[in-house]
């Protein structure tokens, strides 16, 4: 096997089980993390759906579309494409601006912040996965913690998977050897 770069290190998808331990530890770990790492694994299932939807799938078109500085080489990019194609609907796009946008400012914040900051929790009130689960009546209230953040993430996960199965290609947890 090739060796990795730092950036392939960090795009490639855990198996089913890393993902599971993953997420079995996160929701123990520091806020910062939870934040950073389950939106890094949303990014990177969302760029497999993108690739397996390609129509032309050439090398070469997929390293300069998804490389450094490509259209679609950041989260936001990645999203816009999604969405804008009908690969997401658009509450999943906003879902996934929120994890973007909430992933930003907990890798860039100086200070220490949490999901009990105000400005983070004023996010992760808008929500639409959460608030929809809290419309149902006799429902529970859905966290806006870090186990809100992570059951999004989880959910859209589920939404991204069900898409790739439904065209034959492998579940988004699935590391493409390709």
């Amino acid at each position: 096997m090739a060796k990795l770069s730092l950036h392939d290190l960090s795009r490639r998808l855990p198996s089913p089980a890393d993902l599971r331990s993953t997420f079995g530890s996160l929701s123990q770990d520091t806020d910062r993390s939870v934040a950073i790492v389950a939106a890094s694994v949303a990014e990177n299932a969302l760029e497999r759906v993108i690739r397996a939807r390609m129509l032309v799938s050439r090398r070469d078109l997929s390293d300069g579309l998804f490389g450094h500085r490509g259209p679609v080489s950041d989260f936001n990019g990645k999203i816009q494409i999604a969405e804008a194609f009908g690969f997401i609907a658009p509450p999943i796009a906003f879902d996934l601006q929120l994890i973007r946008k909430i992933r930003n400012a907990f890798a860039h914040a100086a200070s220490n912040i949490g999901f009990s900051t105000p400005e983070v929790a004023a996010a992760m009130s808008n929500f639409a996965i959460l608030n929809a689960a809290d419309s149902v009546p006799q429902g529970l209230r859905m966290p806006r913690d870090k186990h809100g953040y992570l059951m999004v993430v989880q959910i859209i996960l589920l939404f991204l998977d069900t898409d790739l199965r439904s065209r034959g290609y492998d579940v988004v947890m699935h590391e493409d050897n390709s």
